[in-house]
């Protein structure tokens, strides 16, 4: 995911900051929350997923039978994680899954 940070006093647009949230479920409550989440702030120049994927060896057991599933907006930047971890799904998350859906079937006549 990408974040737009706002420069300030300054002219430009500002910058944008890859970012990953991580976490392991959810948990039931009054509200949903995640489960251990944390979050990955790529600070480096080099690749986000190899930064991303020493982040997560520091913090979980990862073996052959390990999936990771992101879920993101469609950048081509962010489908690039199937082709750097052997077992890893992407699909859009459910923000965009919905405006998508409104979007192309909205204009449908209700039966």
């Amino acid at each position: 995911m990408g974040y737009n940070t706002k420069l300030q006093r300054s002219k430009k647009r500002g910058m944008e900051n890859a970012i990953a949230v991580v976490h392991e479920g959810w948990e039931s409550g009054k509200r949903v929350q995640l489960k251990n989440k944390q979050q990955y702030l790529h600070k480096s120049g080099g690749d986000f997923w190899e930064g991303f994927g020493d982040f997560l060896a520091e913090r979980y057991e990862i073996d052959a039978n390990t999936w990771l599933v992101v879920t993101g907006d469609g950048a081509a930047w962010i489908g690039e994680c199937t082709s750097c971890f052997q077992q890893c799904l992407y699909m859009l998350d459910r923000f965009h899954v919905a405006r998508d859906l409104k979007r192309f079937v909205g204009h449908l006549p209700q039966v």
